[in-house]
């Protein structure tokens, strides 16, 4: 059972949260399949409410797409997400998330499914944070270059209404 584990997860996660549940599921799947003990890692709530893991967990999915954005993961990205959370949630939980950050990095996955899913999940202020810090990403390596494929996404983020 070892070896399904990744698609187990991909599965129970997109059935109960979507697209960033099924990368969450799968990357804690991944993990699960290299490891030799279980990660009794316990995902976001279901629903419309926001808790701090879905915010969490959609924040990795974003920073994995800000960093790759440009062909390139640098150290200096790396090391602004590592920071970023290290200050936030501590370090204990910013090394947790960044193996979870490792393997989401490692996989593709539809953008704008996962903006979508924020925008209509996620309350306007709590998006705004999330934008902040993604362009404190895109600024980590010293310069912030328009990428295409990264404009579609990042405009579902915005709210219609307000």
């Amino acid at each position: 059972m070892k070896k399904y584990a990744k698609w187990i997860g991909g599965g129970m996660g997109w059935v109960l949260g979507g697209p960033i549940g099924a990368l969450l599921g799968f990357a804690i799947g991944s993990m699960i399949d290299t490891s030799s003990a279980v990660n009794p890692y316990t995902g976001g709530a279901q629903g419309r409410r926001t808790t701090t893991n879905d915010f969490v967990i959609s924040m990795l999915v974003l920073s994995a797409a800000v960093m790759k954005a440009d062909g390139t993961v640098k150290k200096s990205e790396l090391d602004y997400v590592k920071a970023f959370f290290a200050r936030q949630f501590g370090a204990r939980k910013a090394q947790e998330q960044m193996l979870v950050l490792r393997e989401l990095l490692k996989q593709p996955f539809d953008l704008v499914s996962v903006c979508n899913q924020i925008r209509d999940n996620m309350p306007h202020p709590m998006r705004l944070q999330m934008m902040h810090y993604l362009l404190g990403i895109a600024a980590a390596d010293g310069s912030i270059a328009a990428v295409p494929k990264c404009r579609r996404p990042m405009r579902s983020l915005k709210n219609e209404g307000g």
